[in-house]
């Protein structure tokens, strides 16, 4: 058990570990700005002002799979699981292959809405 805690933790801050200088699925400036604007008040807990900035940047990029992993995450901090689905599912419609680990967490989301048939297939 303390194995896969800790293997959890480290999927979870290997996501939140987020860098400014990673190659990113997007070449416009704006969306990046955005982008990275929204990591910082994600770090400092302010999640309104993340989600603002990510609408921005999916506003300027309507393909940038980060900013809808980062929304996903997002909303599994704040139990919105609802949309932490729509979120994972318009990434990997975006690029299936994005974020492999996403689809657990995508699991986990429809575990905890309910919804198992869906969760099985992830």
């Amino acid at each position: 058990m303390y194995k896969i805690i800790l293997l959890l933790q480290f999927l979870a801050l290997s996501f939140s570990g987020i860098s400014q200088n990673q190659i990113l699925n997007t070449s416009s400036k704006k969306a990046i700005q955005n982008y990275n604007q929204a990591i910082y008040e994600y770090n400092k807990f302010n999640y309104e002002d993340a989600l603002r900035k990510l609408d921005a940047a999916i506003e300027k990029d309507s393909n940038f799979t980060e900013s809808f992993l980062l929304k996903a995450q997002i909303y599994e901090a704040i139990k919105n699981y609802e949309n932490e689905i729509l979120s994972y599912r318009k990434a990997f419609k975006i690029d299936s292959a994005c974020y492999p680990y996403g689809y657990y967490y995508l699991a986990v989301a429809q575990l905890n809405s309910g919804l198992y048939k869906d969760a099985k297939n992830n």
